[in-house]
């Protein structure tokens, strides 16, 4: 069917000799096929911005969810530092366990920080993805609705005789 996008078949021709005035119809080509291009890119203008509020829905609960791994992060972080304060009253190894709770609260913290500006990274990227693709296929249907509009042909003044 991709062939038959864009065969030209004449669905209307002025009779040589007729009188026209400007603007009456003098030659016109099938424009089915051109119109379901039309459908097709207006359907997927459709899908692809409920994509992007989706996404983008879909992100800000993505973003929370990690937000809150980052606030427990933090807080567990504390309570390492805290129970690391009592380090002289406990054994040795509960003073060398505190310790090394710290160390990896700390690591773990600065991880998930780190992974929140990917994360935001990540996301942009995605909807700009989408957007790209939106941007496409209104590109297309600006094309495609231009096409239309070029396999109609009419008078540009009124003439005696159609030449055709």
């Amino acid at each position: 069917s991709a062939q038959n996008d864009f065969s030209l078949i004449l669905t209307k021709l002025a009779l040589a000799g007729t009188r026209v005035k400007a603007g009456d119809v003098i030659a016109q080509f099938d424009t089915v096929a051109q119109q379901q291009r039309l459908d097709d890119y207006n359907d997927s203008l459709v899908q692809l911005d409920a994509n992007i509020k989706n996404r983008m829905a879909n992100m800000g609960a993505q973003k929370e969810s990690h937000l809150q791994q980052v606030r427990a992060g933090k807080a567990s972080w504390d309570t390492a530092v805290l129970n690391q304060q009592t380090n002289q009253v406990v054994s040795s190894i509960n003073a060398q366990l505190y310790d090394v709770a710290v160390e990896q609260g700390k690591a773990q913290y600065e991880q998930l920080v780190y992974e929140d500006d990917l994360l935001d990274q990540q996301q942009r990227a995605q909807i700009q993805a989408i957007e790209l693709n939106r941007d496409q296929s209104q590109l297309e249907l600006q094309r495609s609705t231009a096409n239309v509009k070029k396999m109609t042909m009419t008078a540009p003044m009124e003439i005696g005789r159609a030449h055709v």
